[in-house]
């Protein structure tokens, strides 16, 4: 019984990458493609999870996986970008202290921006 009772977590993160992800076999035979896939299937699922615990899990996967979609940024001219959002990526600024309400932002930013987000994950994982 103790082997089961945690089930439902890995029956729904098969969920996940079946609906909310929508991965679905791919014909690779490679075993570095197979397992680049398996990689990228399982780091967007990771990143869906800790965004969702981020979030308290208050907007579904679905949602947190459109509002990614939904982030561009767009190159005007040398090393100045818009960045176009969502109300979803508001509350993202909120949960990784970030500041995306400028519209133009330099690459140096974005890096910035980047590493800060990666500090956040990675010491979300580590708890």
């Amino acid at each position: 019984m103790n082997r089961y009772s945690n089930l439902w977590k890995i029956e729904d993160s098969f969920r996940i990458y079946k609906s909310d992800l929508k991965t679905r076999s791919v014909f690779v035979y490679k075993k570095e493609h197979i397992e680049s896939h398996f990689s990228i299937c399982f780091v967007a699922l990771t990143v869906l999870r800790l965004l969702g615990f981020h979030t308290k899990n208050e907007y579904s996967i679905k949602s947190l996986r459109d509002s990614l979609n939904s982030m561009t940024m767009t190159h005007i001219e040398k090393q100045i970008y818009i960045f176009n959002k969502d109300t979803i990526s508001n509350e993202l600024e909120q949960c990784f202290k970030l500041d995306f309400n400028k519209k133009y932002f330099s690459s140096t930013e974005i890096e910035t921006a980047a590493n800060s987000i990666y500090k956040s994950i990675t010491a979300l994982q580590n708890k």
